[in-house]
């Protein structure tokens, strides 16, 4: 082989050796791409029921459409629909991938199967049927609730730094929930639960309590002992951390502002703002600060 011979091949084999360089992680990161995001439509989901252990297969577009159906009503807003939609493939999604692994399984009980076959639930899913939520081009989970009082909160509020999860103002202004538990009712749960005494009268039996600077009950103070917010709401089964009280004659009145972690978007205030003429996208943004809707492949 001649010498200019020689240092073509030469040259040949480095240029080829320099776009396999570029081309192959291009390669890598696009199958990556497909595996992770791609053909929801083909997964198949076991939910299985808690109670007896009974397991249903769905397809992945069956289950988001169930799922979301279980927490809307019929008088809503088409866009509200779409947008809770959208949530819940992120969340299927995430969830389908843990699955894999053991580490989480699908309820029964969260969803409603003949509800989700509904035509106008059907026909907004086709419309978003290809689109997910992306923080910073990564598919993230999505917490939402039933309704907040104003505004949302932050995940501070719960000692999570989540960028995406900030708090945003909520057009509903007059959502609060009353619930009257009896002084028995409060002595079974707070004494069987926690494991505190309660003695005297029963309008003394709660001090006051401390107020963080989120809005959240982070103390109740009790007759002898001071117990964390958080496990005063779950002894009583309360939905909320946010709330106030009054001690009446035979019971406790607890007004909630928020129904639920108070996280992400307001079912109620999606609803009011898509009657005011917001999209789908518009709402998702407006409660996940920094996230975008993107088709399937980011």
């Amino acid at each position: 082989m001649n010498k200019s011979a020689y240092n073509f091949v030469s040259l040949s084999i480095v240029v080829t050796a320099i776009l396999l360089a570029i081309a192959l992680p291009m390669l890598v990161f696009r199958s990556g791409l497909v595996k992770e995001y791609g053909k929801c439509e083909d997964y198949i989901i076991e939910v299985v029921s808690s109670s007896g252990g009974e397991k249903t297969e769905m397809s992945f577009d069956d289950y988001v459409c169930s799922k979301a159906a279980a927490h809307l009503g019929d008088a809503v807003n088409t866009e509200l629909v779409k947008a809770l939609l959208i949530i819940e493939r992120n969340n299927a999604f995430i969830k389908y991938k843990n699955s894999l692994y053991g580490e989480e399984s699908f309820q029964k009980e969260d969803i409603d199967t003949e509800k989700g076959k509904a035509e106008y639930i059907r026909r907004a899913y086709e419309e978003v049927k290809n689109k997910f939520v992306l923080y910073e081009g990564e598919i993230v989970s999505l917490p939402y609730h039933l309704y907040s009082k104003e505004k949302t909160v932050s995940a501070l509020f719960y000692g999570k730094d989540i960028p995406y999860l900030k708090e945003a103002s909520t057009p509903e202004k007059e959502a609060e929930r009353k619930i009257s538990l009896s002084y028995n009712e409060v002595y079974r749960r707070l004494t069987g639960y926690l494991g505190i005494t309660l003695v005297g009268d029963c309008t003394g039996w709660i001090k006051g309590i401390s107020v963080d600077s989120l809005g959240k009950v982070a103390t109740v103070h009790t007759l002898l002992e001071d117990i964390s917010g958080e496990d005063f709401s779950k002894a009583l089964g309360l939905s909320s951390v946010v709330f106030t009280y009054e001690c009446l004659e035979n019971s406790i009145t607890f007004t909630l502002m928020s129904e639920g972690d108070g996280l992400g978007m307001s079912i109620y205030g999606a609803n009011i703002l898509a009657n005011e003429g917001y999209t789908f996208d518009a709402i998702i943004e407006h409660y996940y600060n920094g996230c975008t809707v993107s088709p399937r492949y980011p």
